[in-house]
């Protein structure tokens, strides 16, 4: 037999984890909170190049990274789910010329960190060679970034 709605309600209806209990205060806070400059520069960094071969060098500055992003413990180990956007400058030398644009990442996601377009802007003629170099040799160094991004925040929430 099923129960009234009136009687559901007494019991603190379908949503019993939002009830008032006494003991609310062990409970971990779980509001979102935002990450501190310190730990999204890494591609930023000085050490951290977007490309780095042949004489050719382009870093990146000035690097806005938004999203959501979610520790969970599966299976006895600490992961991190994100999905973020990346706006990131880029600076440097290829081809003995000095080169400087915006770089794009619109869906940097941990479920997929193969899947992801790197859409590199020139901002002159110069620099077009290194946007086309851009495309296909950014791509590991941003999966880096990912990579150390998510150790740095499991350290900090562990």
């Amino acid at each position: 037999m099923a129960e009234s709605k009136e009687e559901t309600d007494k019991k603190g209806g379908y949503t019993y984890w939002k009830r008032d209990i006494d003991d609310a205060h062990l409970l971990p806070d779980t509001r979102p909170q935002k990450i501190d400059g310190a730990t999204q520069q890494i591609l930023t960094d000085e050490s951290f190049a977007l490309l780095d071969e042949g004489g050719n060098k382009v870093q990146g500055f000035n690097a806005t990274v938004t999203g959501d992003s979610q520790a969970y413990h599966i299976r006895g180990r600490s992961r991190l789910g994100y999905e973020f956007k990346v706006k990131l400058s880029w600076k440097g030398s290829f081809g003995g010329k000095e080169v400087s644009g915006e770089l794009d990442i619109q869906d940097l996601d941990s479920s997929d960190l193969d899947g992801f377009d790197v859409r590199p802007k020139p901002k002159n003629a110069d620099s077009k060679s290194a946007a086309e170099a851009l495309k296909k040799g950014a791509r590991p160094a941003v999966k880096k970034a990912a990579e150390m991004l998510s150790q740095r925040l499991l350290a900090r929430s562990g």
